[in-house]
């Protein structure tokens, strides 16, 4: 049984679950874990009305949709990194059934304004301060956009097309009374921006046509503004640096992270401390696994290890790694079912120079920080050079 905390309240909270399940498969062998967790999730969900609870096995606790949705998220996690389809197929109705429970709980604008056990939320959790917190049905609202998206895939997966083109259309349905809703097209920004505001369109692909650049810049300018410092609960902490990463600025990512000061990570480089915080001040349990989500950005993102979704499974790899900072050596690994797949950089004068393993029965698109792209990198160990490029 998963725990938030081994001292207060002892709970395996879904939310928690859904923001760290990238980073605990890829530090983890999770197969036979995850494949517990989601029957506990099975088990207790409500299977008149589709609720899904704020923790498994149990059912208490606080939360909100973004709790619920670990469902549909961490399944779909576990298929890309392990390609098993069985979970998906066992729990299938049980997650197209929390979608539709989401659906009962917007208010006419197509907002998700409430959620059991009596209508209240936490949102994006624990961001730092509380003068301008994010509006929970911001958070809602996006992330059962988020699930019905993920629900698309695994109907495809399935070869379910009927209900790929339901949750298709309630995607569009549910992006339109969104970004009406939360998104002013003269500042680019959704609730001006602040504490991730931004990111969750950004991360899940609501951004209205042809607004992407313009919101992703207003981002740049926000983050600029407080110093490149979090201002992120757990939800939006993992997927900004995702944002980030995946639209050319890790290096952004990189200040975020390399923070000493509060709101940020530089606690854990003190000695006097060996857990991570629930909160950025340090107030409450100083041992929770939530903000551990931004493990996952050391291994796609600094090493560049990540799954191929045409190919799941690690069938294919990609390895794209991203020289920022100061930086001059990464070393990373993860033990996929084929075996481990390895990205070993450093820089030596002005030149990267990469070492990649490739496991049995798999093959690898490398990409280098230069762009230079090698494909069907087979089994074996590979060594590659390029030039360092001189805007890092």
């Amino acid at each position: 049984i998963s725990s938030d905390c081994p001292h207060r309240e002892r709970l395996a909270y879904t939310g928690d679950a859904q923001v760290v399940v990238e980073s605990s498969i890829l530090s983890f062998d999770m197969t036979q874990f995850c494949r517990k967790w989601f029957d506990d999730m099975g088990d207790a969900r409500n299977r008149k009305s589709g609720y899904v609870p704020h923790t498994a096995p149990f059912g208490g606790g606080g939360g909100g949709p973004a709790w619920g949705s670990a469902y549909v998220i961490m399944p779909w996690a576990y298929y890309c990194y392990y390609g098993d389809t069985v979970l998906l197929n066992r729990h299938y109705e049980g997650m197209k059934q929390w979608v539709a429970y989401l659906g009962t709980r917007t208010d006419a604008r197509g907002i998700i304004v409430r959620e059991e056990p009596d209508g209240w939320c936490l949102g994006d959790w624990c961001a730092p301060g509380k003068k301008m917190e994010l509006p929970e049905p911001l958070v809602n609202t996006a992330y059962y956009y988020h699930s019905a998206d993920l629900m698309s895939k695994v109907a495809a997966v399935l070869g379910k097309e009927e209900d790929r083109l339901h949750f298709d259309r309630l995607c569009t349905r549910i992006r339109q009374d969104f970004n009406t809703v939360f998104f002013n097209p003269s500042t680019h920004h959704y609730w001006e921006g602040r504490q991730g505001a931004d990111v969750f369109p950004l991360a899940f692909g609501m951004v209205p046509e042809g607004e992407k650049e313009a919101v992703f810049n207003a981002l740049l300018a926000h983050l600029d503004s407080i110093g490149n410092h979090f201002d992120t609960g757990i939800m939006a902490t993992p997927l900004l640096l995702k944002v980030l990463s995946d639209n050319g600025r890790a290096d952004i990512a990189f200040r975020l992270m390399n923070q000493r000061e509060i709101p940020g990570f530089g606690y854990v480089m003190d000695d006097r401390y060996s857990c991570l915080w629930e909160r950025w001040e340090g107030k409450a349990s100083r041992c929770h696994p939530m903000f551990g989500s931004v493990v996952a950005w050391f291994y796609r993102t600094l090493a560049g290890i990540c799954y191929d979704e045409a190919e799941p499974g690690m069938k294919h790899i990609v390895i794209a790694p991203q020289p920022v900072g100061g930086l001059t050596y990464c070393s990373g690994s993860y033990q996929s079912l084929y075996g481990p797949v390895r990205s070993d950089w450093r820089i030596e004068a002005d030149s990267f120079e990469l070492t990649v393993e490739v496991p049995v029965n798999t093959t690898a698109t490398v990409i280098l920080p230069d762009g230079k792209i090698y494909r069907n990198v087979g089994l074996g160990i590979h060594r590659f050079a390029s030039p360092l490029m001189s805007d890092r």
